[in-house]
């Protein structure tokens, strides 16, 4: 990963991460407030079944008009993906066509992946 040293933190986190090949990243404390994510660019990521406070988000961005909405979210199975909320979420993004979604699957047969509901939706 990069990062840009704008500033004595991040410098510092330069140089300790300098040699390090994998990050970390935790956040929000608390609650999430829609201006966080009411402007774009809005990257949003979750793992498993994290992603029931994201996927509220998301659709609220969508909904928002955010431009640049972005949505990576790392399974192990595709059975995740059968989840009701989730399927109807994906459609919806589809259909608006202004968010990126990306479904990366960890483990299991990823023939069994269904469809991309648009070209916006990749796994």
């Amino acid at each position: 990963f990069l990062v840009k040293a704008d500033g004595p933190w991040t410098s510092h986190l330069r140089d300790v991460a300098s040699d390090v090949t994998s990050a970390l990243c935790v956040g929000p404390y608390g609650g999430v407030d829609p201006k966080d994510y009411s402007q774009g660019p809005v990257f949003l990521a979750a793992g498993g079944i994290g992603i029931t406070p994201v996927i509220s988000v998301f659709q609220d961005a969508l909904l928002r008009k955010a431009p640049g909405v972005t949505l990576l979210w790392s399974i192990r199975s595709v059975d995740y993906l059968q989840l009701p909320f989730v399927r109807d979420v994906l459609d919806a993004a589809a259909v608006d066509g202004g968010a990126t979604v990306i479904v990366h699957v960890t483990q299991g047969r990823t023939e069994e992946l269904p469809a991309p509901a648009g070209a916006n939706i990749s796994h």
